[in-house]
């Protein structure tokens, strides 16, 4: 390889044996391009298609698409699985936290540095998330009768909120795998009339993985929120709903999934039109008679606190 190429791949997010040459074969400065690209947004360039990248790089499609082969790949999409694979190996949470500390010199530049990351993760996500996958969604899940949401270890927060707000738009979801519960036994009882939304994201929890299959096999409806179309989750499911994820610290990354999962739920709402609207002012009377929420109260301060005492509420 080129000596610039090569100080790119070692600087990079992937290393140097990331993307390897089939044999001596010359690269073209449009294929150098390209390369330079791949090296600099592994993370992004596994979402995306030759025509988006093209786009990004202003060349042709053909450019990209024949780069995989001089690259020892059979096509674009193997090249983009080989990316993925290598970026998986550095997801441990020893390797994130190495990563974040090798970048970061003052922990005064933490804050802008994972806001960043989480601003960018969403707008990622809003360009490659497909609308129609979007809208797809959002309909199966209006009219689910048999909503199961499942989403373990620290996806199980994602699932939580889900739950909870498809409860605020008069849906009863059943909330999977949480405690102690036996969720093989659950997964048996779901049928062809069935919707599970399961969630997963790297490095993907196993049993999530697994039960989704099975489900699947049963004839069940599987939506799934990861991190990309080519997830193992992904594999097994019917829509998939990406949310970019790039990890800048050593906790998941959740700010774009949270997202989708708002617009979703915002979705369903719009959807529902004035059902929504009453079955949430309902929900307001109730929450004001039990005194749900915190409001402040009127206090009066004793007349013998003298006035330079008195603190201002």
């Amino acid at each position: 390889m080129e000596h610039g190429l090569l100080t790119r791949l070692e600087t990079g997010m992937i290393g140097p044996d990331a993307l390897f040459l089939k044999g001596p074969a010359p690269l073209t400065l449009s294929q150098k391009k390209v390369v330079d690209y791949l090296c600099a947004h592994a993370e992004e360039v596994i979402f995306m298609t030759a025509a988006q990248v093209a786009r990004r790089l202003g060349i042709s499609e053909s450019t990209v698409v024949r780069l995989a082969p001089v690259l020892g790949f059979e096509n674009f999409r193997e090249m983009k699985n080989h990316l993925r694979s290598r970026l998986t190996e550095r997801l441990d949470t020893v390797s994130r936290i190495e990563r974040t500390i090798g970048r970061i010199t003052l922990i005064e530049d933490v804050l802008d540095s994972i806001m960043q990351a989480d601003l960018n993760n969403i707008a990622r996500t809003a360009e490659l998330l497909p609308k129609e996958t979007f809208v797809a969604v959002v309909k199966v899940l209006k009219d689910a009768r048999d909503l199961h949401i499942l989403g373990l270890r620290s996806a199980f927060s994602l699932a939580h909120f889900l739950a909870i707000s498809m409860h605020f738009l008069r849906r009863s979801p059943h909330l999977m795998g949480s405690g102690t519960h036996d969720l093989w036994g659950e997964i048996s009882l779901l049928g062809p009339n069935s919707v599970l939304f399961a969630i997963s994201f790297p490095r993907y929890t196993r049993l999530t993985v697994e039960a989704a299959q099975t489900a699947h096999d049963a004839g069940v409806t599987v939506i799934s929120l990861t991190d990309s179309v080519l997830s193992p989750l992904a594999a097994c499911s019917d829509y998939v709903l990406p949310a970019f994820y790039r990890l800048d610290s050593f906790v998941e990354s959740f700010a774009a999934a949270f997202s989708v999962l708002n617009a979703v739920v915002t979705g369903i709402a719009f959807l529902d039109g004035v059902n929504t609207s009453e079955r949430l002012k309902r929900m307001e009377v109730l929450w004001k008679e039990k005194d749900v929420y915190w409001e402040p109260e009127q206090k009066s301060v004793p007349s013998w606190v003298p006035a330079e005492g008195r603190r201002e509420s």
